[in-house]
């Protein structure tokens, strides 16, 4: 709360009665402000004299004394104006004196008097003043007429007691100067906060490295910063109030444009100093008032440019991957792709449905690299490769002391690292219930709170996330928040699995050769025409991924450099735990019924124990000879029960 000084308001009164009353109320209500009896001329030089000391930012007076401080100084001038019953009261008390009455003052006093000259009991004199050095010659002339008693303020009343007439006092009543004491209160509280927020905006315009220009509507410069004058070369009186067009030494017409409403760009050279100009306007109730400049020296900008993407680099939170490495021609497939490219043109959470190995992160870093956010990081977490713990604090990060083997000085989260750009959070469906509601908050509140901390961090993330899993019923078994799942499925964008685009075979697996010939600095093998005639008639439940391994197990299999029918059906048999393959038998397909898919599951756990018992619980081993990835390992584990 704002504190209001007892110098801070000033009262200054041509009236001594007034002054009484205004103190017995300070000494009622328990403050006190300043208090002086001045007239005129004198008030003037009295109010600007505290002014100048910093003081008295808001005056109060009455009458004509009022009016003249309002004219004269810069600053808040609160009249205080007698009520009609002060006026009536006041001349009945000199009627009680004498038979002929006149009411005496400034402009302001007697324009009341001549309103109420009707509800008098009988006939009043009423004389407007303009200077005090006429006023005892104007006493003098209606005293002649018979006039022997006087309403005014105290010059008025003093000068009439002087000459022998009556001097009547006119009383304010209280309630009109706590109405002002209160009144100047809130004006004080008021210019102060605008101070503190105009120092506060001074103190943050003066802390940025770049220069800031403000521009009124005529196109003036009213406001610059520090950055702004030593990019200019200039002092500040030689800036403010100039025409914009003639400080940049440009004929820029954006600056005007600006004004006009609309946000403009421009790179000027300023005294052999290549400038970014940007120009946006200022709206004041849907009307444009002026407009704010911000110069930024071009090369600080490429300097910064460059050290935010080494930056990126040097992470690792980078998307590799772009739509051109879609390798396929398939309908299925170009149709996927069209609705991911017009899906990185905006910048909603995209949810990418898809079975294993069909491309799901390569989809999310291709939409990142084509969306507005290409330059920004890109950090990419699978949901079911980590504990509960471990997931939150990889998330959210955490503080120091949080939870024991927590680093000394903390950690920053994945969110918190995605700033900018994108998150892809793999196999969604795995999160833990509890994770589920915290990143629901980040959704709703774009903002992230450390574990073991309670302050939250804006944070500016697009979010793709990717499940082999149907949400939809996963909510309606309990296993994901539907509040999530809405929030998530804004976008949604389904992969073809392979067996829906077979004609694709051909050009992954020359791609898929291509790519392990370099790893394995060998000479790239021919793919004989039945080979891929029997790469073309498997189902494929482990979709591209499994294509890959089964291409490079034929690879180290073959021995003439070409994958011929039986190279290639030997490497199918080793595709376990689908089953195996013979040449000539019916192609592998995945089970459809209920009890086939049962089948399955048990044919895939027994598998599974089988290879785990084989590596003696190695899972890094397992997961090689199974020809899956680590976290597909962990999820399968926890599936069968094994861990």
């Amino acid at each position: 709360m704002v504190h209001v000084r007892r110098e801070d308001i000033l009262f200054i009164l041509p009236s001594e009665p007034i002054a009484a009353t205004i103190n017995n109320i300070f000494s009622l209500i328990d403050e006190r402000f300043l208090v002086h009896e001045a007239n005129l001329e004198d008030a003037v030089s009295l109010a600007q004299s505290y002014i100048d000391q910093g003081q008295a930012m808001v005056v109060v007076s009455n009458g004509g004394t009022a009016a003249l401080l309002k004219q004269r100084l810069k600053t808040h001038v609160l009249e205080l104006r007698y009520t009609s019953v002060d006026m009536l009261r006041a001349v009945r008390r000199a009627f009680d004196l004498a038979d002929k009455v006149a009411v005496m003052g400034f402009e302001p006093f007697t324009y009341n008097a001549k309103a109420l000259k009707d509800f008098f009991e009988r006939p009043v004199l009423v004389e407007t003043i303009t200077d005090l050095a006429d006023l005892t010659e104007k006493l003098q002339h209606l005293m002649a007429r018979g006039i022997k008693a006087f309403v005014g303020g105290s010059p008025v009343v003093n000068a009439a007691r002087m000459l022998g007439a009556y001097g009547v006092h006119i009383d304010m009543d209280p309630r009109v100067i706590q109405d002002a004491i209160e009144e100047g209160k809130r004006i004080v509280s008021l210019q102060k906060e605008k101070d503190l927020r105009l120092g506060t905006i001074n103190a943050l315009l003066n802390s940025i490295n770049d220069g800031i220009i403000g521009i009124d509507a005529s196109g003036c410069i009213s406001e610059i910063n520090r950055i702004g004058l030593e990019l200019l070369g200039l002092q500040r009186q030689d800036v403010v109030g100039r025409d914009i067009r003639q400080v940049l030494g440009v004929p820029w017409e954006s600056c005007i444009q600006a004004v006009e409403n609309e946000q403009t760009a421009e790179v000027c050279l300023i005294g052999g100093n290549s400038l970014a100009v940007t120009s946006v306007p200022i709206r004041v109730n849907g009307h444009s008032s002026g407009a704010v400049l911000t110069l930024q020296e071009v090369r600080r900008i490429l300097s910064l440019e460059r050290r935010v993407r080494k930056r990126v680099r040097d992470s690792g939170h980078i998307a590799k991957s772009t739509f051109a490495d879609v390798v396929g021609r398939s309908e299925p497939l170009e149709k996927a792709k069209k609705k991911a490219f017009t899906y990185a043109q905006s910048d909603s959470t995209v949810l990418i449905y898809g079975k294993t190995g069909t491309g799901k992160e390569l989809f999310a870093q291709s939409i990142h690299n084509a969306s507005a956010r290409a330059d920004s990081p890109f950090v990419a977490v699978n949901c079911a490769a980590l504990p509960e713990n471990l997931l939150e604090s990889e998330l959210f990060g955490y503080v120091r002391g949080a939870f024991t083997g927590a680093s000394e000085s903390g950690k920053m989260g994945l969110f918190e690292m995605a700033h900018g750009g994108s998150i892809f959070l793999d196999e969604i469906s795995e999160m833990p219930l509890p994770l589920q509601c915290r990143l629901l908050r980040v959704l709703q509140e774009k903002e992230v709170s450390r574990v073991g901390d309670d302050k939250v961090t804006p944070v500016d993330v697009r979010i793709i996330a990717a499940t082999n899993r149907n949400l939809a019923e996963e909510v309606q078994n309990g296993r994901f928040r539907e509040d999530l799942y809405y929030r998530l499925a804004v976008l949604i964008l389904e992969l073809p699995p392979l067996v829906e685009r077979l004609g694709d075979i051909g050009l992954l697996a020359r791609v898929i050769l291509h790519r392990k010939s370099k790893e394995q600095h060998k000479p790239m093998p021919r793919l004989d025409p039945r080979a891929m005639a029997l790469l073309e008639s498997i189902s494929w439940p482990g979709n591209v991924r499994q294509l890959a391994n089964v291409l490079e197990r034929a690879m180290v299999i073959a021995t003439n450099g070409v994958l011929s029918e039986e190279v290639m059906a030997d490497s199918l048999r080793s595709c376990h735990p689908y089953g195996q393959f013979c040449p000539g038998s019916a192609p592998i397909s995945i089970a459809h019924s209920e009890d086939s898919t049962a089948s399955l599951d048990a044919v895939e756990e027994r598998a599974l124990r089988a290879v785990l018992r084989q590596c003696g619980g190695n899972r890094k081993e397992s997961a090689l000879r199974l020809g899956i990835g680590r976290a597909t390992l962990w999820r399968k584990m926890k599936k069968f029960g094994l861990i």
